[in-house]
Order: C-alpha cells, then structure tokens, then sequence
C-alpha cells in the first residue's frame, strides 16, 4: 500500500485522480500538551483553573463544561481550528 503525504496531510483519492489532503490537529505534534492539559484538569482546584487549562487543549476540539463544588458553571471552548479566510462558508473542501 503506497501512502501519499503533503505538509496539509494524508492524500485520500479513489484512483479518478482527483484527491484531498486529510489534515487533523493530532498530526501537528501538539498531542502532548492535551494530556497534560487532560491530567492537569483532574487537580483543579477552581472553576477559574479548570476553564484556564481546559482552554490549553490542543486535539480534540471540544466544549468543556465544568462546574465546581458551590454550583457554578463554567463553559470553555478548546482545541485548535483552521483558520479560514473571510467569507469562506465550509460548504466545499479547502
């Protein structure tokens, strides 16, 4: 099996010539930080920490939601995203 590689990814195709680069953020060598990130967030001690190193994760994109002994509840959103120029809708492949 002959795999295909550029600097945006693995190359995907069905042999009509035409392919797309498989690009992922766990491919940018950022894995470590996320489980640090992961084992940091189980010694927590606020809901303020918790958001601040849940906001360090790298792979996978996700929506954090902690909340802390009191009651309170705290979103975060983490993970790294493409940037995408302006006007670009996502409705066709980069």
């Amino acid at each position: 099996m002959k795999i295909r590689e550029t600097s945006h990814g693995i190359l995907e195709g069905d042999g009509d010539g035409r392919r797309l680069a498989f690009a992922w953020m766990g491919h940018k060598n950022t894995g470590a930080a996320t489980f640090r990130a992961l084992y940091d967030l189980t010694h927590a001690k606020t809901l303020e920490e918790g958001l601040d190193i849940a906001a360090t994760t790298d792979i996978p994109p996700l929506n954090w939601i902690l909340a802390d002994r009191s009651g309170r509840i705290g979103y975060q959103l983490g993970g790294r995203y493409p940037v995408r120029r302006p006007g670009w809708s996502g409705l066709y492949p980069v």
